[in-house]
């Protein structure tokens, strides 16, 4: 096992990393979901990290606890990556993210009762045989909780790590945040924990909204969550341990030096009314049948039943309130994916109307994969269908999906025969034909333009028609001579508009 100190990557640090080859922290975190669809830079960077240093995967859409069960082709790209990367540890949370083929991107609390334990149990199970690898499962933050819970937290994280032979990745921040919300004791929680079970610690920072506290990863970490971090390591021992920051992320240096200064902190006992030695409780026994019907309908309706009043909620919030926070946070988790990935229609358009846009989209279009980057597959439709009277919009939310396409995809084969008897463009590169003027109004008609990648990075050419139409019949396997030809019979293009059209030709990858 990797001991010291880790840190969650992050593409703001990429460039960072690259250029130091060795910084203070031993190990990185690698969110699972953003490696698991791509064969192009942000692989790239992880293989290149994971040459220096071991490397964790840790989860976020597992959905461990759904009662549907995992699914098996996410755990497919899982394990793909996994034999890439050699992690050194494989991690998720103790949740359910997904009903049916809605995928929420959401870490949603579990109800706690002896059928779902089963099925979690159940879950474990097939995705360690699957994996050929023991799991790590993480305690989250919660806003709600099921009415009819029939055990308390440490007894079902102890419960489901005993039965499966699962790890626990202890967040401290989760159970300050969560004791502060639900109003029971941290310490207790604490010492409910089996020190046996427990791999990894996590730190976070919260943020203190006035009616609750919010696990945002926005924040340095919190002086009471330090001092339980310090009490943890006194009851459960040394672990390794990382931070997260998901929010307002510091340069990489400011990270490092908060989670050094963390790690060098002594342990403490408790006060003394508390009892060290306490024993961690596992419940008693109950009905584990495999009837969920309750479970199930918790989870189905978690954003849409009518709460009881009587419902326990985070902090003053009341249940109809939580349920607003969840949508709040479903909304703008989806609405941050499509304005990171189409940057030029976000460019183009006043950014209230954009947000109103990506709002009624999100309404419309549930996400249904893993991957929150995949999300966002039909914009360019929608677009066409919600803004008629754009007619240049669609096309820029095509290019914006043909640039994220291409960043994703593995760099090509390198150029062994430049006049080889037939060539063809491969996938590394792309043509979109549509307007590229200015930000506002109509483009200037004529324009043309080609995406392809120079090594990991993607760039653009504008063209003219006759570029265009020369490249265009390159798509097809062609014999290039004749086709050289044929462009200087017709007199379309010049001898310098083909020595610039062979600059990217020349690329690895281009020609094939």
């Amino acid at each position: 096992m990797t001991q010291g100190v880790g840190l969650g990557l992050r593409t703001g640090h990429f460039n960072h990393l690259l250029k130091t080859p060795r910084t203070k922290i031993d190990w990185f975190e690698a969110i699972t979901e953003n490696f698991i669809n791509t064969e192009g830079a942000p692989l790239a960077v992880l293989a290149k990290l994971r040459e220096t240093y071991p490397i964790a995967l840790h989860g976020v859409a597992l959905s461990i606890g759904s009662v549907d069960g995992v699914r098996l082709p996410h755990l497919k790209k899982i394990k793909r990556l996994a034999e890439r990367i050699e992690p050194f540890q494989i991690s998720d949370h103790l949740c359910f993210a997904r009903f049916s083929s809605r995928q929420y991107h959401e870490l949603l609390p579990l109800p706690l009762t002896f059928a779902m334990a089963k099925r979690v149990i159940a879950n474990i199970d097939k995705v360690q045989t699957f994996l050929g690898r023991p799991l790590v499962l993480e305690n989250i933050s919660a806003y709600a909780s099921f009415p009819q819970n029939e055990m308390a937290e440490t007894e079902f994280l102890n419960f489901i790590a005993d039965a499966s032979g699962c790890k626990l990745l202890l967040d401290i921040n989760n159970i300050y945040v969560n004791a502060a919300n639900f109003r029971f004791n941290a310490r207790r929680f604490l010492l409910g924990i089996d020190p046996r079970h427990v791999a990894q610690y996590h730190l976070a920072g919260f943020s203190d909204l006035g009616t609750h506290l919010f696990d945002t990863h926005a924040e340095k970490i919190h002086n009471p969550v330090l001092r339980l971090f310090r009490e943890a390591k006194h009851h459960i021992g040394e672990r390794p341990l990382s931070l997260e920051r998901d929010d307002r992320i510091p340069a990489f240096q400011v990270l490092e030096r908060e989670i050094l200064r963390t790690a060098a902190l002594t342990a403490v006992s408790m006060p003394g009314k508390f009892s060290a030695g306490a024993s961690p409780q596992y419940p008693a026994g109950g009905k584990a049948g495999d009837n969920l019907r309750r479970e199930k309908l918790w989870q189905k309706t978690l954003y849409t039943r009518v709460p009881t009043k009587t419902e326990k909620s985070a902090g003053t919030l009341t249940p109809r309130a939580v349920q607003k926070v969840y949508r709040n946070a479903y909304e703008i988790r989806l609405t941050e994916a499509l304005h990171e990935k189409f940057i030029r229609l976000a460019q183009a358009m006043p950014r209230a109307a954009f947000l109103n846009l990506c709002k009624k989209y999100v309404a419309a279009v549930a996400s249904t994969e893993e991957d929150l980057g995949e999300y966002g597959a039909t914009m360019p439709r929608f677009v066409a269908k919600q803004m008629p009277q754009h007619r240049y919009l669609p096309d820029l939310a095509r290019l914006d999906l043909m640039r994220y396409k291409l960043h994703q995809l593995a760099p090509g084969a390198e150029l062994t025969q430049l006049f080889a008897k037939k060539v063809s463009l491969t996938q590394a590169i792309r043509l979109w034909h549509g307007e590229t003027g200015p930000r506002r109004g109509k483009s200037a008609p004529g324009n043309y333009l080609a995406l392809y990648r120079d090594h990991y990075a993607v760039k653009e050419l504008l063209l003219q028609k006759a570029e265009f139409d020369f490249l265009r019949s390159l798509q097809k396997p062609v014999f290039l001579l004749k086709r050289l030809a044929v462009a200087e019979k017709e007199k379309r293009l010049s001898a310098a508009a083909v020595k610039r059209l062979f600059r990217i030709l020349g690329l690895p990858g281009i020609l094939a």
